[in-house]
């Protein structure tokens, strides 16, 4: 799975539609191709503290893994965080859909309404619409942010 995964990362056409962002040292966000020419993008991604691969629901493969996890569940979006150097990511926020957040390696600790929630790999956790949250990695955590109706 995660050599499909670096496929996207580092897929010229995922680049073409401007799907990649990245956070530099300084937690900014940034679209890839604001920064980098796609060959460049190939070569340094893995020095990013964080990277993000959205519109990833159309893919075969993340269609079938997605199906056994969420079986009945009408999925609107997947993307695929990936944190690099560990700790935080993005500040605390709302979703406007029910998120699944599913960890496929590494461990994610997510922190809601005060309790911190450890998700491990080959886990997930549900978030429901509109609730805030905030979310911590340990180096080298990949893992699926599935939105669902």
């Amino acid at each position: 799975m995660i050599s499909n995964l670096i496929e996207e990362i580092t897929s010229f056409d995922n680049y073409n539609k401007n799907l990649l962002l990245f956070l530099d040292d300084n937690k900014k966000d940034w679209y890839v191709q604001s920064k980098y020419a796609h060959i460049e993008w190939v070569d340094t991604w893995q020095n990013s503290s964080n990277v993000l691969l959205q519109g990833l629901e159309n893919k075969n493969f993340i269609k079938e893994k997605i199906n056994k996890l969420l079986p009945d569940k009408k999925i609107n979006s997947v993307h695929l965080f990936v944190n690099l150097k560990g700790g935080w990511s993005f500040n605390e926020h709302k979703d406007d859909t029910n998120v699944f957040l599913y960890v496929e390696k590494g461990q994610k600790d997510v922190h809601i309404n005060g309790e911190i929630y450890k998700v491990k790999q080959n886990q997930g956790i549900h978030i429901p619409k509109g609730t805030k949250h905030r979310v911590d990695s340990i180096k080298d955590t990949w893992a699926l942010s599935v939105g669902y109706d």
